[in-house]
């Protein structure tokens, strides 16, 4: 949608999100803070960050899901 973001590293969230994402320790509130002044006082960062995100998007489309499901029901059906 054209946003940057700004997530925890914590469980699976740096796989979903690979390098569209600014990382923050979520245990330490300065970490989220400086990670929110980043973004607020690069436009680099920014369009940086939204670029990737619309790229990193692609790989969870509705048609990838659907062919890797009808693939897997496929091998389960041999």
């Amino acid at each position: 949608y054209g946003t940057p973001s700004i997530v925890a590293n914590a469980a699976s969230i740096p796989e979903i999100c690979g390098d569209a994402a600014l990382y923050f320790n979520p245990f330490d509130i300065y970490d989220i803070y400086n990670k929110m002044k980043c973004i607020f006082n690069s436009l680099h960062i920014r369009k940086e960050l939204i670029e990737k995100g619309r790229e990193n998007i692609k790989r969870f489309s509705c048609n990838l899901s659907i062919e890797s499901h009808i693939k897997l029901f496929e091998c389960f059906l041999k």
